[in-house]
């Protein structure tokens, strides 16, 4: 039993930032297999309200594997959000907010922090699976997009223990902002008209492309604009924005390769690239 599994068992429940009113957004897809040079690749498009900064940090836990990702910072606070992050094993985990009321959640709606746990204890996608029904039943309603070299992983996160979750070996995988699981999918509650159409407007993409997909390819997709500042896959609009981009390549053989582009109010955009070798690890503060 995981260090995670533990914790939960107990039943320490910690909180995390809560969700702002009007922003809960982001776009999650990936491929898996022969659509991904038989390796993975995944993306996150983070769209939030621009009133923090976020910043690149590697973490190495007392106990656990080190990890890189994107850390959020908002003013007053101590304690930083992680909204991305991958780990010295190559496993990537990031998440997408659901279309459901905080107010639908129940009396314990389950752990509302959770990533930096699953970066630190876990391995692989298959760790994970292990542990599936006491990790998903756990949490919060929300998506978790998680990923290793061989296989990706889709969860869709209910409420009272309910969760759905697929692997994609051989595929590809579009998330939004809304349950698409048969047994889920009562959940769903004012679904956005920008949830649909990024969701609509991704697979469209995905379906007219030729794979294998690659960064270069995802990076593309991540840029799309062609519904306008608050339905697009990059969003400008005055309420939410695309405030990150996170595009982990996980092929077959070799090291991982990791995309960020950050868009930090009163900054310039920066855009960096890492290959998450042995050296990186040794060598990243």
């Amino acid at each position: 039993m995981t260090k995670f599994v533990k914790q939960l068992v107990l039943g320490l429940i910690f909180t995390g930032l809560p969700l702002a009113s009007g922003v809960k957004a982001c776009t999650l897809w990936g491929a898996a297999g022969k659509f991904a040079g038989q390796g993975t690749i995944v993306s996150k498009n983070r769209d939030w309200k621009p009133n923090h900064q976020q910043v690149l940090r590697l973490t190495r836990p007392a106990t656990g594997y080190a990890y890189f990702g994107i850390c959020t910072v908002y003013e007053g606070q101590s304690k930083e959000g992680l909204a991305a992050g991958i780990n010295e094993k190559g496993l990537t985990v990031f998440t997408a907010a659901t279309n459901l009321p905080r107010s639908q959640w129940g009396k314990n709606p389950g752990r509302l922090s959770f990533t930096r746990e699953f970066l630190s204890d876990y391995a692989s996608c298959d760790d994970i699976l292990a542990d599936k029904d006491a990790i998903f039943s756990s949490l919060r309603p929300t998506f978790v997009m998680i990923a290793d070299a061989k296989k990706i992983l889709m969860v869709e996160v209910g409420i009272a223990g309910q969760y759905a979750l697929e692997v994609i070996e051989n595929s590809i995988m579009v998330h939004s902002n809304h349950y698409l699981d048969a047994v889920l999918t009562s959940l769903n509650r004012n679904v956005s008209a920008s949830s649909v159409k990024r969701y609509d407007r991704l697979n469209h993409l995905l379906a007219e492309a030729l794979p294998p997909f690659t960064t270069e390819s995802f990076v593309t997709l991540s840029k799309d604009q062609c519904c306008g500042p608050d339905e697009s896959l990059w969003r400008t609009g005055t309420i939410s924005q695309t405030i990150a981009s996170w595009i982990v390549e996980n092929p077959a053989h070799g090291p991982p390769k990791l995309r960020i582009v950050l868009v930090n109010p009163g900054q310039p955009d920066t855009t960096q690239s890492f290959v998450l070798d042995a050296a990186f690890w040794q060598t990243t503060k």
